[in-house]
């Protein structure tokens, strides 16, 4: 048995199931012992391997279109490269997938890779997002005036907002996207539903959401409503379908 501390020979088992070959990594050093008839090497290739399977499977999982638009060899070389580059230390293996997007604007920035790989983490992250209590639109409707002056939206914890360069959001199948100046896309989960919204929204909508994500209240939107040129029922009808979309998660009153 090893004198070393349980952490240490951790982080070197970790070390080793990350290498591309178990390869130079004694028994003594890695606190595993020999017992015959196979060799600590075969013992540690099996466990390397058993471990990027698992990761293999794990982003090809969270990254589907990524998958359809490289194809299967070139998808498994990049994930291998990527692993190789930028080894897990999460507990959570599932946690590597935040790691892909910033990997690829390193090593493809040039291609609209890192975007859909964003585009794609989002979504899983919309899926798991915790769901707040109902958004409670009677309350809303009886406050008073300087109260609704004074009310902050909180956005669904799921929602994320996006300007792409590429059109990441029409990936389906085994093409590149064109480039097209830039695409304002929202992605979020409907409120009560499994379903994964995707959805492109306008320069002005974009704007407005941005507002309301720094924390603006009602009374400190009709500034900004007023300079973007957007009507009071046409802010009104785009709260209302945000509302019963699922974009909000809550709201409180400004301090």
């Amino acid at each position: 048995m090893s004198d070393l501390p349980l952490s240490v020979l951790q982080q070197r088992f970790r070390a080793v199931l990350n290498s591309e070959s178990v390869a130079g990594a004694p028994a003594d050093w890695v606190g595993v012992r020999e017992s015959p008839p196979i060799s600590v090497a075969e013992r540690l290739e099996v466990y390397r391997f058993a471990y990027w399977a698992r990761l293999e499977d794990i982003l090809d999982g969270l990254f589907p279109r990524l998958h359809k638009a490289l194809g299967c060899d070139e998808f498994l070389d990049l994930i291998r490269r990527f692993l190789l580059a930028r080894p897990s230390s999460y507990g959570n293996p599932v946690e590597i997938g935040a790691e892909l997007s910033p990997y690829l604007a390193e090593t493809k920035a040039e291609t609209p890779w890192p975007e859909l790989a964003a585009l794609e983490w989002a979504m899983s992250l919309a899926e798991w997002a915790v769901e707040p209590p109902a958004f409670d639109i009677a309350r809303l409707q009886t406050l008073s005036g300087p109260e609704i002056d004074a009310t902050v939206l909180e956005l669904h914890p799921s929602f994320h907002l996006f300007r792409f360069d590429w059109e990441v959001d029409r990936i389906r199948g085994p093409r590149s996207p064109r480039k097209k100046g830039v695409s304002r896309v929202g992605v979020w989960r409907q409120r009560g539903k499994e379903r994964i919204v995707v959805r492109r929204l306008p320069a002005r909508q974009v704007g407005l959401l941005e507002e309301i994500k720094k924390g603006a209240s009602f009374g400190e939107l009709g500034p900004w409503l007023k300079r973007a040129r957007v009507s009071q029922p046409t802010a009104f009808r785009w709260f209302s379908s945000w509302v019963s979309d699922g974009v909000f998660g809550s709201f409180r009153l400004k301090k």
